[in-house]
């Protein structure tokens, strides 16, 4: 059962800076409310694209699982031309930019050239300017029936039809602080702005009990008709380039770069001997001199990492040494998806 898991446990020099840090957070709550009633008020204004689009993000600084929904989202549209917006984190490239055979991870950044390798019948574009990204992406293809826009919350001078606003099930909005004495990116009241929630990776058999209890915490912050659904992330069993699948309770090495290494590793232990974790900053760059380095540490081994981290790596391997790199996925079970997806059809008008 979900537990409340603030402030008691944690170390009293953390609790300290926190509080060091708290008028900073008054400070940083004035900005970002200033600059919202202004959006309220229509003194800065917002765009509306004229076709069918989705937003996705999070109230919070970190992972809550949007680079997933976006790839769940894509599935649930097969006979839609669909095109995905994002800003391409990590990149050192500048502008707008559309994703193609001769894209690196460099030059869009690692998630969107990970979603972009997994689906080819998709376009995908890179621009700081969501509202730019979207003109130019018309351009390019009109044709495009459905544009993902991927963390695009606080990017206000776009409005999609749909915002879809994500929490953390382990470290939710609602129990957060605002910059820099939290996480929060602006207040808990821009969960007002939410279309759809969806609380991410919840725990597998997470009870209805459960599940009534967040949404009544949520509901203090959001519209009053504001759906609440629950997904969980469940890994698949690793696999490599051959689509060979790694036995259980192998010795591997796991490699991350994520927002939440602790977390992919202990999904991972459960099922298999760690020798070791190498584990780096979210949107990490990969040297050649680093993979080499493991790879001299660790003759013969398994190796794991995820979809995204794999995109980085692979570049920079012999071929040789490619089936010894198994990948880590995640499947999302949407609870209630046919509610979901019904909700999400019908606010963008595909059924009465």
């Amino acid at each position: 059962m979900y537990v409340c898991n603030i402030e008691p446990s944690k170390p009293f020099m953390i609790q300290f800076l926190k509080y060091l840090l708290f008028p900073f957070s008054l400070i940083y709550k004035g900005i970002t409310s200033l600059r919202n009633l202004l959006f309220e008020l229509k003194v800065l204004r917002t765009f509306e694209p004229n076709i069918a689009t989705i937003g996705v993000g999070n109230l919070t600084v970190g992972g809550t699982g949007k680079t997933p929904i976006i790839d769940y989202l894509i599935s649930i549209f097969p006979s839609n031309k669909i095109g995905i917006i994002s800003r391409g984190y990590g990149r050192k490239t500048q502008g707008f930019l559309q994703i193609n055979s001769k894209s690196t991870s460099k030059d869009v950044g690692d998630e969107p050239f990970m979603l972009y390798s997994k689906n080819l019948d998709t376009s995908f574009f890179v621009s700081e300017d969501r509202v730019e990204g979207f003109k130019k992406a018309m351009l390019i293809q009109p044709n495009l029936d459905i544009i993902l826009f991927d963390d695009v919350f606080q990017h206000r001078y776009l409005k999609p039809k749909i915002n879809i606003l994500l929490s953390d099930y382990s470290r939710p909005f609602f129990e957060d602080f605002l910059l820099p004495t939290g996480l929060l990116r602006e207040s808990k009241s821009g969960a007002k702005r939410a279309d759809i929630i969806i609380v991410t990776k919840c725990p597998r058999h997470i009870s209805e009990i459960e599940r009534r209890l967040l949404t009544d915490r949520i509901k203090k912050y959001t519209k009053k008709d504001t759906p609440i659904y629950f997904a969980v992330f469940q890994s698949l069993p690793p696999s490599n380039i051959e689509n060979a699948i790694l036995t259980k309770k192998s010795k591997i090495v796991l490699i991350s770069g994520l927002a939440n290494n602790l977390g992919f590793k202990a999904g991972l232990e459960q099922n298999f001997e760690i020798v070791k974790h190498f584990d780096y900053k979210d949107h990490h760059e990969f040297t050649k001199e680093e993979i080499t380095e493991i790879l001299s540490l660790f003759p013969n081994s398994n190796f794991v990492c995820t979809a995204k981290d794999f995109v980085k790596i692979k570049p920079l391997l012999n071929p040789e040494f490619l089936p010894s790199f198994y990948i880590s996925e995640q499947k999302i079970r949407i609870i209630n998806e046919i509610e979901l997806k019904k909700e999400i059809f019908e606010q963008l008008g595909f059924i009465n």
